[in-house]
Protein backbone atom coordinates (compact mmCIF):
# COMPACT_ATOMS: atom_id res chain seq x y z
CA UNK A 1 0.00 0.00 0.00
CA UNK A 2 2.93 2.59 0.64
CA UNK A 3 4.41 1.32 -2.42
CA UNK A 4 1.22 2.55 -4.22
CA UNK A 5 0.62 5.61 -2.30
CA UNK A 6 -2.53 4.54 -0.69
CA UNK A 7 -3.32 5.52 3.00
CA UNK A 8 -4.73 2.59 5.49
CA UNK A 9 -7.33 4.29 7.38
CA UNK A 10 -8.22 1.29 10.04
CA UNK A 11 -11.51 1.24 11.68
CA UNK A 12 -11.40 1.82 15.39
CA UNK A 13 -15.09 3.13 15.74
CA UNK A 14 -18.01 1.05 16.90
CA UNK A 15 -19.64 1.44 14.08
CA UNK A 16 -17.52 0.32 11.68
CA UNK A 17 -16.20 -2.55 13.15
CA UNK A 18 -20.33 -3.59 13.84
CA UNK A 19 -20.87 -3.13 10.35
CA UNK A 20 -18.17 -5.40 9.39
CA UNK A 21 -19.06 -8.06 11.76
CA UNK A 22 -22.92 -7.82 10.37
CA UNK A 23 -20.97 -8.53 6.35
CA UNK A 24 -19.32 -11.21 8.25
CA UNK A 25 -22.72 -12.51 9.69
CA UNK A 26 -24.25 -12.11 6.27
CA UNK A 27 -21.97 -14.14 4.38
CA UNK A 28 -20.94 -16.89 7.16
CA UNK A 29 -24.70 -17.62 7.83
CA UNK A 30 -26.94 -16.50 4.97
CA UNK A 31 -25.09 -17.50 2.42
CA UNK A 32 -24.35 -21.01 3.87
CA UNK A 33 -28.36 -21.97 4.44
CA UNK A 34 -29.05 -20.77 0.97
CA UNK A 35 -26.29 -22.70 -0.50
CA UNK A 36 -27.76 -25.57 1.52
CA UNK A 37 -31.06 -24.98 0.62
CA UNK A 38 -29.67 -25.21 -2.84
CA UNK A 39 -28.47 -28.58 -2.65
CA UNK A 40 -24.90 -27.10 -3.84
CA UNK A 41 -22.22 -28.95 -2.86
CA UNK A 42 -19.59 -27.73 -5.62
CA UNK A 43 -17.47 -25.12 -6.64
CA UNK A 44 -18.51 -24.77 -9.34
CA UNK A 45 -21.99 -24.78 -8.42
CA UNK A 46 -20.79 -22.31 -5.68
CA UNK A 47 -19.11 -19.98 -8.19
CA UNK A 48 -22.34 -20.07 -10.80
CA UNK A 49 -25.18 -19.47 -7.76
CA UNK A 50 -22.69 -15.80 -6.36
CA UNK A 51 -22.83 -14.66 -9.87
CA UNK A 52 -25.85 -15.19 -11.17
CA UNK A 53 -27.95 -14.39 -7.26
CA UNK A 54 -25.82 -13.20 -4.68
CA UNK A 55 -23.64 -10.59 -5.60
CA UNK A 56 -26.56 -8.91 -7.63
CA UNK A 57 -28.83 -9.24 -4.29
CA UNK A 58 -26.08 -7.77 -2.65
CA UNK A 59 -25.44 -4.93 -4.70
CA UNK A 60 -29.17 -4.27 -4.76
CA UNK A 61 -30.02 -4.46 -1.25
CA UNK A 62 -26.79 -3.15 0.43
CA UNK A 63 -24.98 -0.30 -1.68
CA UNK A 64 -25.05 2.90 -1.04
CA UNK A 65 -24.89 5.88 -3.17
CA UNK A 66 -21.62 7.75 -2.75
CA UNK A 67 -21.52 11.01 -1.43
CA UNK A 68 -19.47 12.39 -4.40
CA UNK A 69 -20.03 11.20 -8.00
CA UNK A 70 -16.10 11.53 -9.00
CA UNK A 71 -13.98 8.78 -9.69
CA UNK A 72 -10.86 8.36 -7.34
CA UNK A 73 -9.62 5.48 -9.09
CA UNK A 74 -5.72 6.13 -10.62
CA UNK A 75 -4.09 4.53 -13.28
CA UNK A 76 -1.28 2.04 -12.68
CA UNK A 77 1.04 3.49 -15.73
CA UNK A 78 4.02 3.48 -14.08
CA UNK A 79 3.87 0.60 -10.96
CA UNK A 80 5.26 -2.72 -11.34
CA UNK A 81 1.99 -4.47 -9.87
CA UNK A 82 3.62 -8.00 -10.21
CA UNK A 83 6.91 -6.91 -8.26
CA UNK A 84 4.64 -5.00 -5.57
CA UNK A 85 1.83 -7.54 -5.29
CA UNK A 86 4.12 -10.05 -4.41
CA UNK A 87 5.57 -12.21 -1.20
CA UNK A 88 8.79 -10.35 -0.21
CA UNK A 89 11.40 -12.07 1.75
CA UNK A 90 14.89 -10.20 2.81
CA UNK A 91 17.59 -12.59 2.51
CA UNK A 92 21.40 -12.06 3.01
CA UNK A 93 24.32 -12.90 0.27
CA UNK A 94 27.13 -15.29 1.64
CA UNK A 95 30.68 -15.01 0.88
CA UNK A 96 30.43 -16.93 -2.48
CA UNK A 97 27.48 -15.07 -3.65
CA UNK A 98 25.31 -17.31 -2.62
CA UNK A 99 21.44 -17.39 -0.27
CA UNK A 100 19.16 -19.69 0.55
CA UNK A 101 15.67 -19.42 0.36
CA UNK A 102 12.87 -22.17 1.85
CA UNK A 103 15.57 -24.52 1.95
CA UNK A 104 16.83 -24.33 -1.66
CA UNK A 105 20.32 -22.41 -2.61
CA UNK A 106 20.51 -20.42 -5.63
CA UNK A 107 23.84 -19.41 -7.26
CA UNK A 108 23.98 -15.43 -8.31
CA UNK A 109 25.57 -15.67 -11.54
CA UNK A 110 28.59 -14.26 -12.34
CA UNK A 111 28.05 -11.18 -14.64
CA UNK A 112 25.58 -9.92 -11.86
CA UNK A 113 28.21 -9.63 -9.35
CA UNK A 114 28.97 -5.74 -8.53
CA UNK A 115 31.25 -4.18 -5.44
CA UNK A 116 29.17 -4.69 -1.93
CA UNK A 117 26.62 -7.21 -2.85
CA UNK A 118 28.50 -9.73 -0.37
CA UNK A 119 27.22 -9.79 2.46
CA UNK A 120 24.38 -7.77 1.40
CA UNK A 121 20.46 -7.95 1.67
CA UNK A 122 18.41 -8.84 -0.98
CA UNK A 123 14.83 -9.03 -1.64
CA UNK A 124 13.55 -12.29 -3.05
CA UNK A 125 10.16 -11.66 -4.99
CA UNK A 126 7.64 -15.02 -4.66
CA UNK A 127 5.15 -13.68 -7.46
CA UNK A 128 1.24 -14.54 -8.01
CA UNK A 129 2.37 -16.36 -11.32
CA UNK A 130 5.28 -19.11 -9.53
CA UNK A 131 8.33 -16.90 -10.66
CA UNK A 132 11.31 -16.03 -8.14
CA UNK A 133 12.95 -13.05 -8.52
CA UNK A 134 16.03 -11.63 -6.93
CA UNK A 135 16.04 -7.97 -6.41
CA UNK A 136 19.05 -5.59 -5.20
CA UNK A 137 19.30 -2.00 -5.43
CA UNK A 138 16.20 -1.46 -7.88
CA UNK A 139 18.04 -3.76 -10.18
CA UNK A 140 16.91 -7.58 -10.58
CA UNK A 141 19.64 -10.35 -10.58
CA UNK A 142 20.21 -13.43 -12.57
CA UNK A 143 20.40 -16.93 -10.75
CA UNK A 144 20.47 -20.38 -10.76
CA UNK A 145 19.50 -23.30 -8.53
CA UNK A 146 22.36 -25.32 -7.15
CA UNK A 147 22.34 -28.40 -4.82
CA UNK A 148 24.00 -30.41 -2.87
CA UNK A 149 27.88 -31.11 -3.89
CA UNK A 150 28.88 -34.73 -4.95
CA UNK A 151 31.62 -36.33 -5.11
CA UNK A 152 31.48 -36.35 -9.24
CA UNK A 153 30.78 -32.50 -8.71
CA UNK A 154 33.82 -31.66 -6.28
CA UNK A 155 36.31 -33.41 -8.77
CA UNK A 156 34.06 -31.34 -11.84
CA UNK A 157 34.12 -27.88 -9.70
CA UNK A 158 38.02 -28.36 -9.13
CA UNK A 159 38.53 -28.93 -12.96
CA UNK A 160 36.44 -26.02 -13.06
CA UNK A 161 38.45 -23.62 -11.24
CA UNK A 162 41.55 -24.14 -13.24
CA UNK A 163 39.39 -23.36 -16.20
CA UNK A 164 38.29 -20.03 -14.79
CA UNK A 165 34.80 -21.02 -14.17
CA UNK A 166 32.64 -20.42 -11.40
CA UNK A 167 30.94 -23.53 -9.55
CA UNK A 168 29.35 -23.88 -6.06
CA UNK A 169 31.85 -23.71 -3.29
CA UNK A 170 32.93 -26.47 -1.45
CA UNK A 171 33.55 -26.95 2.17
CA UNK A 172 36.52 -28.21 3.27
CA UNK A 173 37.21 -30.85 5.76
CA UNK A 174 37.80 -29.37 9.37
CA UNK A 175 41.30 -29.75 10.23
CA UNK A 176 41.97 -32.27 13.28
CA UNK A 177 42.44 -30.24 16.84
CA UNK A 178 46.11 -29.62 17.59
CA UNK A 179 47.29 -31.40 21.14
CA UNK A 180 50.96 -30.47 22.32
CA UNK A 181 53.38 -33.33 22.64
CA UNK A 182 53.73 -34.95 26.22
CA UNK A 183 57.40 -32.58 27.14
CA UNK A 184 55.90 -29.27 25.82
CA UNK A 185 57.11 -26.71 28.12
CA UNK A 186 53.43 -25.95 28.70
CA UNK A 187 53.65 -29.50 30.38
CA UNK A 188 56.75 -28.65 32.53
CA UNK A 189 56.22 -27.96 35.96
CA UNK A 190 56.15 -23.88 36.78
CA UNK A 191 59.94 -23.38 37.98
CA UNK A 192 59.27 -20.56 40.87
CA UNK A 193 61.93 -18.21 42.10
CA UNK A 194 61.98 -16.83 45.50
CA UNK A 195 63.95 -13.69 46.20
CA UNK A 196 64.93 -13.39 50.01
CA UNK A 197 65.48 -10.01 51.65
CA UNK A 198 66.92 -9.52 54.70
CA UNK A 199 64.76 -8.72 57.42
CA UNK A 200 65.43 -4.90 58.47
CA UNK A 201 66.96 -3.86 61.93
CA UNK A 202 64.41 -1.76 63.76
CA UNK A 203 66.45 -1.17 66.58
CA UNK A 204 68.37 2.46 65.46
CA UNK A 205 64.65 3.29 64.68
CA UNK A 206 62.26 5.67 67.03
Amino acid sequence: MAELGIEYIPAHSPQAKGRVERSFGTCQDRLVKELRLRDISTIAQANELLESYFIPLWNRRFTCPPASAVNAHRPAKGFDLAAILSLQTWRSVANDYTLRHHGQRYQIQPTQIRPGLRRAKVIVEERLDGRLKVRWQGRYLKYQQITAPTQEGRADALGAETEGELRPPFVSAPKPRWKPAPNHPWRRPLNRTFLSCPKPDTSTLR
